[in-house]
């Protein structure tokens, strides 16, 4: 992909000058501008599938979880298994204390 990106950068800047046609009017535009605007587009390109990745892995992960477990867990749920285990790990004297913020 990264590659992709670097050949469609150089089509895209062989010239010295560009025109480009802005609301009726030729407007003329720098090497320089096309090369900004092509990386800003991979840029938002590349932001875009690693966002969709994360999310696909997150949908992967929830739904073997919920599989495993067989229900949806919680934010209670989960103090709950923690003040279990803390209890079962540690003597009373050394069990982590809560701080709330």
């Amino acid at each position: 992909m990264f590659f992709n990106a670097l050949l469609t950068l150089n089509e895209n800047t062989n010239d010295p000058l560009v025109f480009s046609k802005k609301q009726g009017a030729a407007v003329l535009v720098s090497s320089s501008e096309v090369r900004m605007l092509t990386m800003v587009a991979h840029t938002v390109s590349i932001g875009t599938h690693v966002h969709d990745g994360l999310n696909y892995i997150e949908a992967m992960l929830t739904q073997q979880l919920t599989a495993a477990i067989g229900k949806d867990v919680d934010g209670a749920d989960f103090d709950e298994y923690m003040i279990h285990h803390n209890k079962t790990l540690f003597k009373p004297d050394f069990a982590p204390v809560r701080r709330l913020p």
